[in-house]
């Protein structure tokens, strides 16, 4: 993964090449913009700026609204869940919750928390790389 880091936020994105689809390489965003949702429009702006052959995937529709002003064509290819984590109950019916709390249970096992930074600051280089790596190396 390569990292487009701005003073608003950041987005992770790979560079690809492809005989027929991508001769001259794209870039590939994945997800969302790691900002508050009022800068997203100027973090893309800033990317598009230095990368203006990427193409993003897996975002949310609040993006795909301010991608459209970009002129980019936006399609819905299923949808991705989200979780209310500030107010999300996780007590009650197992079976309402069983993915959950394995999940919870799991990353409980493995020494995992999950928290909010607020300032993307705060976290170095170096910290984003180490989870990367971590995450990757524990994929076959």
């Amino acid at each position: 993964m390569e990292y487009f880091v701005d003073d608003c936020g950041y987005m992770a994105f790979t560079t690809v090449r492809h005989p027929v689809f991508a001769p001259k390489s794209k870039k590939l965003v994945f997800g969302n913009p790691v900002c508050a949702p009022a800068d997203y429009w100027k973090l893309i702006n800033n990317f598009l700026s230095e990368h203006p052959r990427a193409a993003f995937v897996c975002v949310s529709e609040p993006v795909a609204v301010v991608l459209r002003e970009f002129d980019c064509k936006v399609n819905c290819i299923g949808y991705e869940v989200e979780l209310p984590i500030q107010t999300y109950n996780t007590k009650g019916n197992w079976k309402d919750l069983d993915l959950i709390k394995r999940a919870r249970n799991e990353a409980n096992r493995e020494g995992l928390a999950i928290r909010e930074e607020t300032r993307i600051e705060a976290i170095s280089r170096e910290q984003l790389d180490a989870v990367s790596s971590r995450w990757i190396g524990g994929k076959k």
